[in-house]
């Protein structure tokens, strides 16, 4: 493990730092292009903590809870993550943390390599760059351990799909050619699961677009489109089909031709898509068969009104459901 050199290191810009090196402070000049750095309103002084994977940089009082909060859920899941998708993490690893999205908003790393899916992301969302992972605070810890989390997996997967460097990466993606809620969808779904809010949103798109396939609803919801497919392929086949298709993914140049292994689905990505649709809207109807419509007949209160035109506000039903006020 390192050893911090220095007490305070006066930074105008992220410190980038080279796992294995002794601490060294540099500008941030070698990684931004000139004209297009941000304006930064305040000055951070970076501190780390060190852990097996993990370098975790921090600023301020607030920012060093959040820094070993980090550093302990990171190590924590990092063991899950690799197990679920069957790849191993990098010997080291460093997450840039900042306090608000506002001061994440100021971070110029990898702004010269700046994408709709690398930097200037939405909140809740995260930045990887080389090896740095870009997080920030929203005021839940929830919400950051899923930051954190997601972008274990994406890590992770890409190390697995599209090789060890960032470069290799990039090219490996573009002649792999897959869609963008094939890794999106996954790590969505390895990270939250099949949650209700996810089925309710995917139920209230099926019913308001009945007629649309699969693939045009990905191109619009390539995340929960992408989570409901691969769900639908661990319901219907298995977990192991999952991780078997992913590995095909990077053996063979097209998600077409992964998906027709035996091994995997065994079928075209065209009907691949049909039968993921099919599968949901014949899960909702068997719902809608057992569901029970409330009597409105015997269900309905009358309140009395003290006078005529008056407003009722905060009614209140008492814990047995047989008195309002």
């Amino acid at each position: 493990m390192m050893k911090l050199c220095l007490n305070k290191i006066l930074l105008a810009c992220v410190a980038l730092v080279v796992a294995g090196l002794p601490m060294v402070a540099v500008a941030q000049s070698n990684i931004e292009v000139f004209g297009q750095n941000r304006i930064q309103e305040r000055k951070f002084e970076w501190k780390f903590f060190d852990t097996r994977h993990f370098r975790v940089y921090h600023y301020d009082k607030a920012g060093r809870q959040l820094g070993r909060y980090v550093a302990e859920e990171a190590e924590f899941d990092i063991s899950i993550i690799e197990r679920k998708l069957g790849g191993q993490f990098p010997q080291r690893f460093n997450i840039i943390l900042y306090n608000s999205y506002d001061e994440y908003r100021q971070s110029n790393v990898g702004l010269k390599e700046e994408s709709p899916t690398l930097g200037n992301t939405k909140a809740g969302s995260l930045k990887i760059v080389d090896d740095k992972l870009v997080v920030y605070f929203t005021g839940a810890h929830a919400d950051l351990r899923r930051q954190i989390r997601s972008g274990m997996a994406t890590v992770v997967m890409q190390r697995m799909i599209f090789g060890e460097s960032f470069k290799k990466m990039v090219k490996n993606a573009l002649l792999l050619n897959l869609p963008q809620w094939v890794t999106e969808g996954y790590i969505a779904f390895l990270v939250d699961g099949w949650d209700e809010k996810s089925n309710s949103e995917w139920k209230g798109i099926l019913d308001a677009r009945p007629k649309t396939g699969f693939y045009e609803l990905a191109e619009q919801y390539p995340e929960l489109a992408g989570k409901a497919f691969w769900k639908f392929v661990s319901t219907q086949y298995s977990n192991n089909t999952v991780k078997s298709l992913l590995y095909s993914m990077q053996q063979k140049t097209s998600l077409n031709k992964a998906m027709k292994e035996k091994s995997n689905l065994d079928m075209k990505v065209t009907k691949a898509y049909d039968s993921c649709i099919s599968f949901y809207k014949g899960a909702y109807r068997l719902d809608a068969l057992h569901q029970q419509k409330p009597d409105s007949s015997s269900g309905v209160i009358a309140l009395k009104v003290p006078k005529a035109n008056r407003v009722l506000r905060s009614i209140k039903v008492s814990p047995g459901a047989t008195e309002v006020s």
